[in-house]
């Protein structure tokens, strides 16, 4: 499922508040956990969204949240790092919002060096619908996030987007699916949808 949502209500006036647990990032942190881990029991993927810093809707596309390491790890991270670390989350979503001028789908401190390294996912990462700004950096920077809207990578041809993954090894956005399927079966249109995204990569799942 595309969820939780777990930023941060920092005003009524942001059309997603609605779907935030809290304005305190400590409750936030505690009501994601279990959440996750009750959601995954019956073998269904949670993704925690949106990573990070997404707490407005006006120009969500081309907003840039300039917030220091300090409110970042204070404010901004405790939920997720709930998420990933406590409650297991197979798949986690990037923001259509910059996180200090680098978009927050192609930005490696965030998804790679505290997402991935620091926290130890290994999980799925996806982009928000069209959120993606320059698919080479989504796809390389970021370790392989998967692009959402407009086809897998958007701008490029089936072979060009293969081969610039295929140059990451097994950390690809391939993989990162496949494991998620093996955590959580699918069927249907998703199913059909997942292995169309897979075979683009060459990437079997068994």
């Amino acid at each position: 499922i595309l969820g939780p949502a777990v930023n941060i209500c920092r005003t009524p006036l942001n059309g997603r508040t609605f779907e935030y647990f809290s304005e305190d990032p400590l409750l936030t942190a505690r009501l994601t956990a279990p959440y996750v881990a009750g959601v995954q029991e019956a073998n269904v993927a949670a993704c925690v969204k949106h990573y990070a810093a997404n707490n407005q809707e006006t120009h969500r596309m081309r907003n840039s949240s300039q917030v220091s390491r300090r409110a970042l790890r204070a404010l901004y991270l405790p939920a997720f790092e709930a998420g990933v670390r406590e409650g297991g989350a197979w798949s986690v979503m990037a923001a259509y919002n910059a996180v200090n001028g680098t978009a927050a789908c192609e930005h490696p401190e965030l998804l790679n060096d505290v997402l991935r390294d620091e926290w130890g996912f290994d999980g799925c990462v996806v982009s928000d619908w069209f959120a993606v700004r320059r698919t080479t950096d989504a796809a390389t920077e970021a370790r392989g996030t998967v692009i959402l809207g407009g086809g897998l990578f958007p701008g490029l041809s089936n072979l060009a987007a293969a081969d610039a993954v295929r140059r990451l090894g097994a950390d690809t956005p391939a993989e990162r699916l496949r494991v998620m399927l093996l955590h959580s079966p699918v069927s249907g249109a998703g199913l059909g949808t997942c292995r169309l995204m897979i075979a683009a990569l060459g990437v079997k799942l068994t």
